[in-house]
């Protein structure tokens, strides 16, 4: 009996053990499986980084800085400093504001960033009697397109702001400025003391005035080093004023300065003379040249090709035996014929001619226009020398 009981117990234990050996096995198995199901869904094997290539070097020159521009051209105008206005040329624009369809600002500051140092604009007055920048191509009368016009400070301050500054590739070359103001009748001629108060609010700050605040006449001896930076106003006196009365007319702008002269302390003297006197002496104030008269003389294109040749003759020192300032306009401001357009017409004005202020329309795409703007290109500037242009002659192309 005891020894059968021995043998169920026997059994007993075993199937115990049995069971334990099950249960063992199937944890280790669980715990396994989830082990493995933890690291698939935690552990992520990172691709290690392919190396990048480096970029290629490539050797540039730096670019050159704005200031780096401005000390340049500064220099440049410190060596052409003892220079006088008469041997020299500007690179002048005519209707500086019009680009061939409409007058701008944008094509100011066009004009400005190709380097242009002279500006022309034509004056009217508007209904309300401001003065504006119009275009009038009929020059046989004092008519404009109303439509398109500029404010004359609109047009001030955008000369003073991109005139003397980058992108502007010569600020620090003199920009002169030419008006032709036209006037219909006596009810416009409060556009002159307009236009005399927007010089003065605008411009004096960049111009040569004396100790009475009075614009400094420019002639044919003054030196680029005493006009670096500054502003230079030119007016047109051969187009005249409207007169006073049918029965009263102006025999001459001469015979209007004699009366009045050019200081505005004296304007008064021309209030019993002509009513316009008062308020033109105002803009005589602020003029540092008048054109038209002796110091500067004025020409069509047309006209100086069909005169005799005054051959300019250089000298070591750059100077030239030009007598006095010339100033051209293109033909087109007589309604003439542009029979000029094509040939080195540069070279022909300054080199028999001696003309240092040549127009050129610049919305007029010519074979004139190209070679005028390519010596200017070369030097990079506003303003050449007569002896460079002269010297350095290029054949039309």
């Amino acid at each position: 009996m005891m020894k059968k009981a021995g043998k169920y117990l026997l059994y007993g234990l075993s199937l115990l053990f049995f069971i334990y050996l099950l249960f063992d096995f199937y944890r280790r198995g669980v715990v396994t499986c989830e082990t493995m199901k933890n690291a698939k869904e935690n552990f992520t094997i990172k691709t290690p980084p392919t190396p990048s290539t480096p970029p290629p070097i490539i050797e540039t020159l730096p670019e050159e800085s704005t200031g780096s521009i401005m000390r340049r051209q500064s220099a440049s105008m410190d060596e052409m400093a003892i220079i006088e206005l008469k041997d020299v040329v500007i690179k002048s624009s005519f209707n500086s504001a019009y680009d061939g369809k409409q007058v701008s600002v944008d094509n100011i500051q066009k004009n400005l960033n190709d380097g242009f140092r002279l500006l022309d604009f034509e004056i009217y007055a508007d209904k309300n009697k401001n003065p504006v920048i119009g275009y009038n191509p009929d020059k046989s009368s004092y008519l404009f397109n109303k439509k398109n016009v500029l404010l004359l400070k609109d047009v001030f301050s955008a000369i003073t702001k991109y005139g003397f500054n980058a992108p502007s590739p010569n600020p620090f070359q003199p920009l002169f400025v030419n008006f032709r103001i036209y006037v219909t009748d006596t009810s416009e001629y409060v556009i002159y003391k307009k236009i005399a108060s927007y010089i003065e609010t605008f411009f004096t700050p960049y111009m040569l005035l004396d100790g009475n605040n009075v614009a400094i006449p420019i002639t044919k001896t003054t030196t680029l080093g005493q006009l670096k930076q500054k502003l230079v106003v030119m007016i047109d006196t051969s187009i005249l004023p409207a007169p006073y009365s049918k029965d009263e007319k102006l025999q001459s702008y001469e015979e209007l300065l004699d009366k009045c002269g050019r200081d505005y302390a004296q304007a008064t003297d021309c209030d019993s003379y002509y009513q316009i006197a008062p308020d033109y002496c105002q803009v005589n104030r602020w003029t540092n040249i008048q054109g038209g008269k002796e110091e500067m003389r004025i020409y069509t294109i047309q006209d100086l090709l069909r005169i005799s040749i005054q051959p300019v003759l250089v000298n070591d020192d750059k100077s030239t035996n030009t007598v006095d300032l010339k100033f051209a306009y293109p033909n087109e401001i007589y309604n003439e014929n542009e029979n000029y357009l094509y040939g080195n017409i540069l070279y022909e004005l300054v080199r028999n001619h001696g003309v240092q202020f040549p127009l050129f329309s610049t919305y007029n795409n010519t074979r004139a226009l190209k070679n005028m703007m390519d010596y200017f290109t070369d030097k990079q500037g506003g303003i050449l020398t007569m002896e460079y242009v002269i010297k350095y002659y290029k054949a039309d192309t």
